[in-house]
């Protein structure tokens, strides 16, 4: 498999018009970005690709402290909202994304990277347990 994360915002259509299997984001903070390109989203994801879903922050450790993996299961649910229709419900579109934090934990204190790994973990299971 071959993939790429993008940290902040590019020319999506692009991207996603090229072989990539898997193609990571920014969801919590760029998720308006990538939505604005539904039509390459569906293209890319009808081909088989994988969105890796990076919607536990990891810029800010106040964002760190104030999400819980019911807070960040409702903003999917929010965001997955303006994908679904036609061919792709929540359960397909789950089918195709794994859950990761925003962005690197390397420049995050030991607490903080810890509960980014515990809520991308937590937040897993509950989208796991309702959807799949």
């Amino acid at each position: 498999l071959v993939g790429i994360h993008v940290c902040a915002n590019t020319d999506w259509e692009f991207l996603l018009a090229t072989s990539l299997d898997i193609v990571s984001f920014d969801a919590y903070g760029f998720f308006d970005k990538l939505a604005a390109c539904k039509d390459a989203l569906y293209a890319f994801l009808e081909r088989g690709g994988i969105i890796a879903w990076g919607i536990v922050p990891t810029s800010e450790k106040e964002y760190i402290e104030r999400e819980t993996a019911e807070s960040l299961l409702a903003r999917w649910e929010a965001q997955a909202a303006q994908l679904v229709g036609g061919a792709w419900d929540y359960k397909s579109l789950l089918q195709q994304t794994l859950i990761t934090p925003s962005c690197g934990t390397g420049s995050l204190s030991l607490t903080h990277a810890k509960k980014v790994l515990a809520l991308t973990r937590d937040l897993s299971k509950l989208l796991r347990d309702k959807y799949l």
